[in-house]
């Protein structure tokens, strides 16, 4: 927070009694300026943020409140390393917090200045400032939950200050935490935060290593083109050593970094300075021995022999029984024996564990990007229990699923008889109307002898940029992705539409295909053209499964999944909650079980769009359930044996709400609200590993709504 430029032309004059000078930066909450305090002649810097024009009302008041939580959590804080709050007001529509200004430079803009490692001295000298003022806010029951170079500021006298708390969370107190949400710049997130769990002194620390690694490497522990791949890295493996870039960072450095950079916050040091402390005597020169001395106390060279006994007086003769004494201590000298060498085997085994640890490392780093599953197949075989083993099958499954898997797995396939061709279905038989079906897929001639499993170039339409369990897709190139997956057999299972940011009029589908049945989709159509295909797909005898609604300015838009028809049903749109309720109660009584319930329209003029279907499958629908009650609904109806099936959001006068549909009888779920894009793709990855796949999804004022299922 360095002086500000000059005062444009749009910027206040005043913000309470601060006259403001110019205008020092721009973030994503809002405008950094450089101002005058009269009353005392000091100068500050005021960080504002607009309550109002962006985002709904309840957003508005979410910023609003992040940003009093900013000084309220800073405000408590008075540390020469912490950037001081000196007040905090509202004008109109904007609140502000005022700081002390501080001349210098961020260090995120001193490492894209001088790129490369830094030497041991400077890096430790800035990490110590950190470590303290990180100990001294944890003590005060504040986690930063943002450490990253761009909030440590190098002020001009080479004191260090830690910037915007404004994401702190109370520890003893916070009503203001929002359901899946994931607050944090991704490459410095712990393993914990981006899972969404309980944050400590710990995360920032992990946050604090990934600064320290980026030090003294000269790059990040983990970087990847896509979130998904940097948070599978985050989450399951661990960085390269960082005296692969610095050979000044030896073996002990490397290890100080992976210990604080470990999964488990409590596989990490107590404290932010211990990490430091322990990071300094690995890397300052001579400190060999020290470092030595820490992991293993030091050993006198000088060797220990026993105390001989006392001689015997020369004029006396030993007793016969002399002897036993004796043999009793040579007994005793054979336990210790035996005692040390269970030790020394101990230690063998414990370092032949250590070794065994890395060479499965190196293992599967050499193998985790190769996209292969004959590999994935041989690390299984060799570390069936191995650390990876969990997600070395989730790729597995990716990757049988995903077009091309034969020749990914550069396996060998013996000659096969020519398969019959399968009829294709029509047009209307696979996909429903409006989209076209995919083409009859070609028999490829059966192989004369042993080749590699290559799929013929003629044999399917090009691969598609979208995978069968997960994908987003612009609306504009479904069909593609669509007509590939309906070729192999697959059709639409869930898929929610929501509006890409940045754009116009282009919507985006997030959702997942089946390996069976004969599902159809429509999309985004207006609500005219929904109730024709009502009757025309009834007349193919397909019902609705699921409809996601997409509000826009000229209405709303329905995309719909369509099933085969299974008994007896009924689609109702346009019910108030009183229609609703009703319609309930009364299949409640003649076997039609709620299968999905989805809200659409303003807040004070909402409108149910509901499905019931004679499943055989016990179902209850909750309705106006606040997070906190979808969390309490969902243990208590566990217990009578029900697993949550569909949740949808929609917003009322009382803010978000949720309706929910619970089925008795079904698989293992998990469910989660409220999320966004980022959040979801963290949810996604985290449930391959558990061997669950995407159930259900709905979105809702830019928050996914997502069931999972084993």
């Amino acid at each position: 927070m360095g002086p500000g430029t000059a005062q444009d032309a749009g910027s206040p004059s005043r913000l309470g009694r601060y006259q403001i000078v110019g205008e020092i930066g721009r973030g994503g909450m809002g405008v950094v300026y450089r101002a005058l305090d009269p009353t005392i002649g000091r100068t500050v810097a005021i960080k504002t943020i607009l309550v109002s024009g962006q985002g709904s009302e309840e957003q508005h008041l979410t910023r609003r409140a992040r940003l009093l939580r900013e000084s309220q959590a800073a405000g408590q804080l008075s540390h020469p390393n912490i950037v001081a709050v000196h007040d905090v007001g509202e004008q109109g529509d904007t609140t502000y917090i005022v700081m002390e200004c501080i001349v210098g430079q961020t260090l995120e803009q001193s490492m894209t200045g001088a790129p490369g490692p830094r030497n041991a001295a400077e890096s430790l000298s800035i990490l110590a400032d950190c470590a303290r003022a990180l100990d001294y806010a944890h003590g005060k029951g504040v986690v930063h939950r943002d450490i990253k170079p761009g909030n440590i500021i190098l002020q001009s006298d080479g004191v260090v200050k830690i910037a915007d708390f404004g994401i702190a969370k109370m520890l003893e107190s916070s009503t203001l935490t929002q359901t899946a949400a994931v607050v944090g710049s991704p490459h410095f997130m712990a393993p914990e935060q981006l899972k969404g769990e309980a944050v400590s002194g710990r995360t920032d620390q992990y946050a604090l290593a990934v600064v320290a690694y980026a030090l003294l490497a000269g790059r990040l522990p983990f970087d990847a083109d896509s979130m998904a791949t940097l948070v599978t890295k985050t989450l399951y493996q661990d960085p390269p050593p960082a005296l692969s870039a610095n050979p000044t960072v030896d073996m002990a450095g490397d290890g100080v970094l992976r210990k604080a950079l470990a999964k488990a916050p409590e596989a990490r040091y107590a404290s932010c300075t211990e990490f430091v402390a322990a990071l300094r005597a690995a890397l300052e020169p001579g400190s060999v021995s020290a470092a030595a001395t820490v992991a293993m106390p030091r050993v006198a060279s000088t060797p220990q022999t026993p105390p001989l006994p006392p001689p015997l007086p020369a004029a006396v003769t030993p007793p016969p029984a002399a002897p036993a004494p004796v043999r009793g201590r040579k007994r005793f000298w054979y336990v210790w024996a035996a005692i040390g060498l269970i030790f020394a085997f101990g230690g063998l085994y414990r370092e032949n564990g250590s070794r065994s640890e890395k060479s499965e490392l190196t293992y599967w780093n050499s193998i985790q990007d190769r996209k292969s599953t004959a590999l994935l197949e041989a690390y299984l075989k060799k570390y069936p229990d191995g650390r990876f083993a969990d997600l070395a099958r989730a790729q597995m499954e990716a990757l049988r699923e995903a077009p091309g898997s034969a020749a990914a797995a550069g396996t060998v396939s013996a000659p096969q008889p020519a398969a019959p061709a399968k009829p294709q279905p029509t047009a209307s038989a696979s996909v429903g109307p409006g989209v076209p079906a995919a083409p009859p897929k070609p028999v490829a001639a059966p192989p004369q002898t042993a080749t590699v499993a290559t799929p013929p170039a003629v044999s399917q339409p090009p691969s598609p940029s979208c995978k069968a369990e997960f994908t987003t897709i612009a609306s504009d190139q479904f069909e593609p992705c669509l007509d590939y997956w309906s070729g192999k057999g697959y059709s639409p299972l869930t898929f929610a539409a929501s509006k890409e940011k940045d754009t116009e009029g282009t919507a985006v589908l997030t959702g997942a295909f089946q390996a069976s049945g004969a599902n159809k989709i429509t999309l985004l159509e207006p609500a005219e053209k929904r109730l024709q295909d009502l009757a025309e797909f009834k007349r193919q005898n397909y019902r609705p499964d699921s409809v996601s609604v997409l509000k826009g300015p000229g209405g709303p838009r329905f995309t719909t999944i369509w099933t085969p028809v299974q008994g007896a049903y009924e689609a109702r749109g346009a019910l108030n909650q009183a229609e609703l309720e009703h319609r309930l109660q009364q299949h409640d009584s003649d076997g039609l079980a709620i299968v999905d319930v989805v809200a659409f329209g303003p807040k004070d003029f909402l409108r149910f769009h509901a499905i019931w279907n004679q499943t055989g499958v016990p179902a209850r629908a909750l309705l106006n359930l606040s997070a906190q009650d979808l969390r309490q609904q969902f243990g208590k109806m566990q217990q009578d044996g029900y697993v949550v099936g569909r949740v949808s959001s929609y917003r009322t006068g009382d803010g978000v709400r949720y309706a929910a549909i619970f089925e008795k009888g079904q698989p293992e779920s998990a469910c989660y609200v409220g999320m966004t894009g980022f959040d979801l793709q963290i949810r996604q990855n985290e449930a391959v590993t558990k061997g669950m796949r995407l159930h259900y999804i709905s979105h809702s004022d830019g928050r996914f709504s997502a069931v999972w299922r084993k």
